[in-house]
Parts: structure tokens; sequence; C-alpha cells
């Protein structure tokens, strides 16, 4: 079911990454990014990747194809033992039709967030 949105996901970033379904977020798929370049994420860190194509009214005659938002986050051990999970950086990207078939436009994850 996923495949296709992780091959979407894949199309936008420069860098060859690992993607596993993490949940959903304002009904749009998250993914977890596993490894980047071949690299594993450090453990006390998740990197969170989406594509939301639901397109705002006023984005329609944009021809508009999606936004793609990237999450870091640190995990945290909470009270109890329980894990949290807080945002350090986040990046989006609204991408539209004619910038995803040109293929130009790759965002680089090495250059938005240094780890």
């Amino acid at each position: 079911m996923h495949k296709d949105q992780i091959q979407e996901i894949k199309k936008l970033v420069d860098e060859e990454m690992e993607l596993e379904y993490y949940g959903s977020r304002n009904s749009t798929a998250q993914f977890l990014v596993q490894t980047v370049s071949g690299n594993p994420v450090p453990r006390d860190y998740l990197l969170l990747i989406s594509l939301d194509k639901t397109a705002p009214e006023r984005n329609r005659e944009r021809q508009y194809f999606g936004k793609l938002e990237i999450f870091l986050c640190k995990k945290n051990t909470g009270l109890f033992g329980r894990e949290k999970v807080e945002v350090i950086k986040s990046y989006q990207k609204v991408y539209t039709k004619k910038q995803r078939d040109a293929g130009g436009e790759k965002v680089q994850l090495k250059n938005v967030f240094m780890m």
C-alpha cells in the first residue's frame, strides 16, 4: 500500500534512503528513515518524512503536486520509562507537478539537517 508513496518520496530526495512506515499524522502517512546513503540514523534520533498530496484550495490552479515534510526528532525517556519524541528541526518544501516532473529540485538531507 505504501510502496507508491515511498517511491514518490525517494524521487524528491537526493540521497538514497531506506524507509519504513511509521504512522499517520493529519491523515498523511509518515515514514521512518532508517538509513541515509547507507549510514544508519543514530539510535537516539528519529528522522521522519512524509508527502502530503492534499491540494490546498488556493494552490489548485498552480498544478500543486504535494508538500514534502521532514522532521528530525530526539528520543528521550520520560516519566515511568515512557519514550518521548521531541521535534528538533523541521523542513517543508512544496512542489508543483512541473517541478516534480523536471526532477531538478531534489532535497539534500545533508544540507537540511547536519547530524
